[in-house]
């Protein structure tokens, strides 16, 4: 079915797929917890039985999650096992696994400094440092911070800790999108020292 017929179809047959390390499994039932209001992505599949060949049980292997209907998906988690669990009766094993976000929520053991810095380069040095293979940063970018004090983060603090702070003062949100790629895009917007528009009695409304 081409994916106009299938947009125009009148029933639409769900569709979903899993993937562990790249290699497609038979999942029997899964959940998705994602958004920018979450501190990380969360997902959990439930399996027959471990694929053959995957190292550590799966544990730390990439899992994928795709979503759609007549044969058709689009990413909707991808991230990494945190734990694996088995039942031996019925016999399955349930893997839970986190956005890459969640790197950034461990301790971090060294103490950060940051001097001259923007919220923009602050924050993708931080996402660096945790580990976080991909993300895309979006910032104010253009106030120097740390020039009178640096920024700190200090030692066995959560990288996240900083980021959500910065987050808060420009209005920004960081999350974990879809595909994996971890976000950072603004939310709330700061007032801008001028006017958007000026209104003038007699003028049509939003004259400048």
């Amino acid at each position: 079915m081409a994916l106009i017929d299938a947009v125009r179809a009148a029933n639409h047959q769900p569709t979903w797929r899993v993937f562990l390390d790249g290699q497609p499994v038979r999942a029997l039932e899964g959940s998705v917890d994602l958004g920018f209001d979450t501190a990380s992505a969360a997902a959990s599949v439930t399996l027959a039985a471990l694929p053959s060949g995957l190292a550590n049980n799966g544990l730390r292997a990439q899992l994928e999650i795709r979503l759609g209907w007549n044969g058709y998906t689009t990413p909707s988690f991808r991230g990494w096992v945190e734990d694996v669990s088995f039942e031996l009766w019925p016999a399955s094993v349930e893997l839970k696994a986190a956005g890459y976000l969640k790197q950034t929520q461990y301790q971090y053991p060294n103490t950060l400094s940051y001097a001259s810095s923007t919220d923009l380069a602050i924050v993708a040095d931080l996402l660096s440092k945790a580990g976080v293979p991909d993300y895309s940063v979006e910032g104010e970018g253009t106030t120097s911070l740390g020039t009178l004090q640096p920024v700190t983060l200090s030692a066995g603090s959560p990288v996240f800790d900083l980021i959500n702070r910065l987050d808060q003062l420009w209005g920004y949100k960081t999350f974990d999108s879809r595909d994996g790629v971890v976000l950072r895009r603004l939310i709330s917007g700061v007032p801008s020292e001028t006017a958007a528009f000026s209104y003038v009695q007699g003028q049509p409304s939003g004259a400048q």
